[in-house]
């Protein structure tokens, strides 16, 4: 597995941990039903999510990332 960063900055400043995605798989996996990817949260904890479709996946990455601050903030 190969992993990729996604949020940067101090984890304190974040309110809902539990669902904001710090680190996520670079590619999406092939399972029986669909596609596969693992996360870890800015909690500790981690999952992987599954969907019937790659293009799912997206639409629920966007829903957990923070958007990176502007450059010089």
């Amino acid at each position: 597995m190969i992993s990729k960063s996604v949020y940067r900055g101090s984890l304190d400043a974040l309110a809902n941990k539990s669902s904001v995605i710090v680190l996520r798989e670079k590619q999406a996996w092939q399972t029986d039903g669909g596609w596969a990817k693992v996360y870890g949260f800015a909690d500790g904890s981690g999952c992987v999510q599954c969907f019937p479709d790659p293009g799912n996946l997206d639409a629920w990455e966007e829903e957990h990332m923070i958007p990176p601050a502007p450059p010089g903030q």
